[in-house]
């Protein structure tokens, strides 16, 4: 005996797949609905912030007071950079933090300051006192990297025969 969908007269054996197709249904009528309602709300959205212009937009501190007056107010209100943050350690960070500054304030080479190849560079401190002083790095290939680590005992030769 066969069971026919009442909605889209789709014909089934078992009355359980009958019901969960019967789910189906209520399923993408529940869809459809959030689908029209989606399209009806994006609608009469369209236009709503329409003429509403930033008051600030097309003036500058020369033409409008309004402008100047907010200009002036926040001066140095968020200037947190370097030394002027209140987190700011100068020469007491750790060595990651001081290695980061570093990374961050001297410009990069395209070639190894010691044998001048082209590979993946990475900063090298000369003394391995960890200074804020960019002139105290460099920036070797790693090959350069660890041989001067070995020869200034910072690093163990592990190539040992």
């Amino acid at each position: 005996m066969k069971i026919k969908c009442d909605i889209c007269d789709k014909e089934f054996e078992k009355i359980k797949a009958m019901t969960s197709h019967r789910r189906w249904h209520n399923l993408s009528k529940y869809h459809d609905f959030q689908k029209r309602f989606r399209e009806k709300a994006s609608k009469s959205m369209i236009g709503k912030n329409k003429g509403n212009r930033a008051w600030n937009k097309g003036l500058t501190k020369e033409t409008d007071e309004r402008v100047r007056k907010y200009g002036e107010s926040n001066i140095g209100k968020h200037n947190h950079k370097h030394s002027n943050n209140p987190n700011w350690k100068g020469d007491n960070a750790k060595p990651p933090a001081i290695h980061y500054w570093i990374k961050k304030n001297k410009q990069k080479t395209k070639k190894c300051e010691i044998c001048f190849c082209e590979k993946k560079l990475e900063l090298s401190s000369r003394t391995h006192e960890y200074k804020r002083d960019l002139n105290e790095y460099r920036w070797l290939c790693r090959s350069c990297h660890q041989k001067y680590d070995i020869k200034k005992g910072m690093r163990r030769n592990s190539n040992r025969s």
